[in-house]
């Protein structure tokens, strides 16, 4: 589906149509969608990142970026669909 890259281009985590694999402690691990909790910096937090729980570790893309809202969204659209499932 899709690779999410951090602001110096590097891959954070590649999207798939069953989950995640996030890049944790210099190996990639598979993460269910359901699986993630997504947490949002506060909004007066210009310089706040998009942070990703799972049971493999946590991530924080998007640091400083408008977009991290948009990609916040989408990972928690994703896990109440796998979780109707």
């Amino acid at each position: 589906m899709g690779v999410l890259c951090g602001l110096d281009g590097s891959a954070e985590c590649f999207l798939t149509d069953q989950g995640v694999y996030f890049h944790v402690d210099r190996r990639w691990a598979r993460v269910a969608y359901r699986d993630i909790e997504v947490l949002f910096p506060a909004k007066t937090n210009s310089k706040g990142a998009l942070t990703l729980r799972a049971p493999v570790g946590s991530l924080s893309p998007l640091r400083g970026s408008r977009e991290l809202w948009e990609v916040g969204r989408f990972f928690m659209r994703c896990a109440e669909d796998a979780k109707m499932f």
